[in-house]
């Protein structure tokens, strides 16, 4: 029998409900992803691209799902059929998150904004500082190892939360338009991060607009045999 795919989902859709009223509804094309492959997730502003990613890291859910159908199974378990606090403990260590936006508190230093939010998680504080520096010097970053948040530039941050993303390990990794706003220099060190996770048998789903971005990623990791295309209704 041949092992299951890394991630399928099947019959997923989204209502965006308001004070209890059915907003509009999105359906999500079916897909499968294996280890170590990567998929891109395209479509204009306001197609869903963000809205899907929330729901495959388990993170978000939708009066449109039908449980006896509806499926977003990861190496075979159904994620639908846990409860929120079943589905919010598989992040960090098997679904990895890249926000859009960056989250750094000001208050602490790069390690500990990268190391302290998985421990409570992962628990394991120096197997993650061990990590955690090691792919702060593969992304350049290990002169900053002690500076505040405050102190970095946009790519650097952006840099910061994607090694926050890949310390514990995950299975699958989620990254929605990780190179929004960043220069080419820091873009392109963001995909070598993301294509060497991918090439070390992760499972990788990037939702981006960004042209040259998709190159960057497309000359370096093995690719799905198809984008997904959303479409704004």
């Amino acid at each position: 029998m041949p092992a299951p795919h890394l991630l399928e989902v099947a019959k997923l859709s989204h209502c965006y409900d308001s004070l209890g009223a059915r907003g509009r509804r999105i359906e999500f094309p079916d897909f499968t992803l294996d280890a170590g492959a990567m998929l891109l997730l395209r479509g204009a502003s306001g197609s869903g691209k963000s809205t899907l990613l929330q729901r495959l890291a388990g993170a978000r859910t939708s009066s449109a799902d039908v449980f006896d159908s509806t499926r977003i199974s990861l190496r075979g378990q159904n994620i639908l059929a846990l409860s929120q606090a079943q589905r919010d403990a598989l992040r960090p260590t098997t679904i990895g998150w890249i926000p859009q936006r960056v989250h750094l508190l000001n208050s602490l230093n790069v390690i500990d904004n990268i190391v302290l939010p998985i421990a409570l998680s992962v628990g394991s504080k120096a197997m993650l500082r061990q990590r955690a520096l090691e792919l702060l010097e593969r992304a350049g970053l290990s002169a900053l190892v002690s500076a505040k948040s405050t102190e970095l530039s946009v790519g650097q941050a952006a840099r910061c939360c994607v090694i926050r993303a890949l310390i514990a390990q995950p299975k699958l990794l989620l990254a929605d338009e990780p190179s929004a706003a960043l220069d080419s220099q820091s873009a392109q060190a963001i995909a070598q991060l993301l294509c060497d996770f991918c090439s070390a048998g992760g499972g990788l789903i990037v939702a981006t607009h960004d042209e040259p971005f998709q190159q960057q990623l497309r000359s370096h990791c093995a690719t799905a045999p198809a984008d997904i295309e959303l479409s704004a209704a």
